[in-house]
């Protein structure tokens, strides 16, 4: 319980002083906060209470700002990028957020003073006022709910108010990758072979190897990017992807422990491969099978370029609706699928756990009306033979006039 009490004092200068105090325990310490209005230290009183009740009581000296514990998470995600459990990439989007949006907004907010109607504000406020995609502004939140979490570990807070306000962000979707169709798809693997970039068969030959590596693979660009000389097994017909390469040009681990695996390659990509090696492979200190002509790594900036020149020469550019290189790998999976690849194949060449993540967000149909219509058809008449008797045979005869 918190008890108010009237303090009376003289000072130093002999004038006589009063104020109210609020007095309770907490963590078997006693405490004590002082008011000049009794209103306010009835209304404090009664906040402590409710807080001693549920648990959430944080004490004064732990009252730190959300400016104070951010540099203490920063530093605190830089060991954890000394120890190899976070990129540089991930510390440099965590340090982005905390700059740009969350410390400008809470900086000066002791961090137990943040209410879901305040998280509530800064997301709309990062939407609409800033003009932030729903899914970035959302981003932003997950960062400051992570931080929230570095707090409550270390009893700077005791109640969870970004968490509760993030759970009402559930349902967003990204934006979809645009698709490609099967003659979309052909055009873009056959401009990869027709000598677009003239005036340097190496970055010719190189683009190729990558468009085809992720529509008959389905590998991400960064998996290509970091893709060693050893694991492309010429001899198995395998591409064994073991690494990832961020942005920024770091090699890491896959994306997911089931992004580790080995993806058969087609005849005519292992000649392609088996060729690049022969009379394009530079020596390099990562092993890289894909390098400059120097031997230094190819960045996803420059194969971005790249791209974009093989999308005009394939008149599928539009500004307003690019395609991404990723929809590439979105392709492979549907074509497997179209196919008749079985659907665990399908997620394991992927690279997913579960194939239900397969089909909801890499595969659509690529088939035409035409044999849609067909093979609802066959099937059908199938079962129509095994159903059909001789009456329903004469029914089925006039049903059909």
């Amino acid at each position: 319980m918190a008890s108010v009490a009237k303090r009376k004092w003289t000072s130093p200068d002999g004038s006589k002083k009063e104020a109210w105090l609020v007095r309770y325990v907490h963590q078997g310490r006693r405490r004590g906060k002082t008011f000049d209005l009794k209103k306010d230290a009835d209304a404090f009183a009664k906040k402590v209470e409710r807080e001693l009740e549920d648990g959430t009581h944080v004490a004064r000296d732990n009252e730190a700002t959300v400016l104070a514990i951010s540099r203490g998470y920063l530093e605190h995600n830089a060991m954890r990028v000394r120890d190899g459990r976070i990129t540089q990439a991930r510390l440099d989007n965590i340090a982005s957020a905390m700059r740009n949006h969350i410390v400008p907004t809470f900086g000066a907010t002791v961090l137990r003073d943040i209410e879901v109607a305040a998280v509530d504000r800064f997301y709309r406020d990062l939407t609409m006022t800033k003009g932030l995609t729903p899914i970035y502004a959302r981003q932003q939140v997950k960062e400051l709910n992570m931080l929230e979490q570095f707090a409550f570990k270390r009893g700077f807070t005791r109640s969870r108010p970004v968490q509760a306000a993030l759970a009402d962000l559930r349902g967003l979707q990204p934006p979809r990758i645009r698709t490609l169709e099967t003659d979309d798809a052909v055009a873009i693997m056959r401009a990869a072979l027709k000598h677009q970039f003239k005036s340097n068969p190496r970055v010719e030959a190189r683009t190729a190897c990558m468009v085809h590596l992720a529509a008959c693979c389905g590998l991400r660009l960064g998996e290509i990017l970091a893709l060693k000389v050893q694991h492309v097994d010429l001899v198995e017909g395998v591409v064994r992807v073991r690494h990832s390469m961020t942005n920024r040009g770091t090699i890491k681990c896959p994306k997911t422990p089931s992004s580790v695996r080995d993806v058969p390659m087609p005849p005519h990509l292992l000649a392609m491969l088996a060729d690049w090696i022969e009379r394009h492979l530079k020596s390099n200190p990562d092993g890289l099978i894909f390098t400059d002509r120097d031997g230094r790594q190819c960045r996803h900036p420059g194969v971005n370029q790249n791209w974009l020149r093989l999308l005009r020469d394939a008149n599928l550019y539009d500004e307003n609706d690019p395609i991404h290189f990723h929809a590439l790998r979105h392709f492979a999976g549907s074509w497997w699928i179209d196919n008749g690849m079985p659907v665990p194949d399908v997620a394991k060449n992927l690279g997913h756990s579960d194939p239900a993540t397969t089909m909801r967000i890499y595969v659509h149909s690529l088939s035409t009306e035409e044999s849609r219509a067909a093979a609802i058809a066959a099937p059908a008449a199938k079962l129509i033979a095994l159903v059909a008797d001789k009456a329903c045979s004469n029914r089925l005869s006039l049903a059909h006039r």
